[in-house]
């Protein structure tokens, strides 16, 4: 299935080319476009029911919303990256040719992968399959995904640039595994992936099959200290500074002073206060 918008209005003709590909091998395909992440989500968790792999040809958030489906009966899905991210297809090796998609769904074997369970303060749970993250990396989404100019991963470096620029710092209160963690800073992060803002390093240990969530804190509270770490991080060097720290856990509380909503995988998830949880092996996942 595929976001019609993704990739400039590309995805739909991938899907086209994906369909066509997979049939001249002798696999049963079936294209669908989707009109909202809902549907993609529904339509996932009913092609897993009846046996069926659904294939993901798009980005990070209709991924995300495939994988929700898929994970409530832990069942197998596909990734032909088409969007302007990608950044869990590039954590789990696989590139924008589509060619070479196609050969993975057609010889991979499915890997279990883990997944990270959002539930917001009414209780409600969301599935996220990269990040999540808020405070400084969740306004730049904001930022990025209100600009009329499309800029492709550059876009995403142009908005973190200008939420250094203008925020405030934050007060988290956070507990990893029950234990409390608090601090003044610029942002959370609880990765699954490695990668985020379309391949930048945020956790270089992180893995999607260790059943643990990297959370990344931005300690940084001035404009020169916040733009400092974010080079350092498009270098991968942003942990050799001493306003970053790194800590894993299986599960993570968050509020925020003032409140504000986390975003995940490039778009909006919830608003603090909010519990992130891993699922280990949640789905499995055709990969190299």
């Amino acid at each position: 299935m595929a976001n019609p918008h993704a990739g400039r209005g590309r995805a739909a003709e991938i899907v086209r080319e994906v369909v066509t590909g997979l049939r001249r091998a002798g696999a049963a395909a079936e294209g669908v476009l989707t009109t909202s992440a809902g549907q993609a989500t529904e339509l996932s968790a009913d092609a897993v029911m009846n046996g069926v792999v659904p294939v993901a040809v798009g980005g990070d958030g209709l991924l995300r919303a495939v994988a929700a489906g898929a994970a409530r009966k832990a069942g197998t899905i596909g990734i032909v990256p088409a969007g302007r991210g990608n950044d869990f297809a590039r954590m789990v090796g696989m590139t924008n040719n589509v060619k070479a998609s196609i050969e993975v769904l057609l010889t991979a074997r499915s890997r279990p992968v883990d997944l990270i369970a959002v539930t917001d303060a009414r209780g409600q749970t969301d599935v996220a399959i990269g990040n999540v993250y808020l405070g400084f990396d969740s306004l730049s989404n904001v930022l990025a995904n209100k600009t009329r100019f499309r800029l492709g991963r550059f876009g995403y470096k142009f908005a973190a640039l200008q939420a250094a620029m203008t925020m405030c710092p934050i007060s988290f209160h956070l507990q990893l595994d029950g234990v409390p963690n608090e601090f003044t800073g610029s942002g959370v992060a609880i990765a699954n992936s490695g990668f985020y803002g379309a391949g930048v390093r945020l956790a270089p240990m992180a893995d999607v099959h260790d059943g643990l969530l990297d959370v990344v804190l931005f300690e940084s509270t001035t404009r020169r200290g916040i733009i400092a770490a974010m080079i350092a991080m498009t270098r991968g060097r942003h942990f050799e500074r001493s306003d970053v720290r790194h800590q894993l856990a299986r599960s993570i509380r968050v509020q925020a002073q003032p409140a504000m909503l986390s975003y995940s995988d490039g778009d909006p998830m919830c608003p603090t206060p909010f519990a992130a949880t891993v699922l280990p092996g949640a789905i499995g996942l055709l990969r190299p």
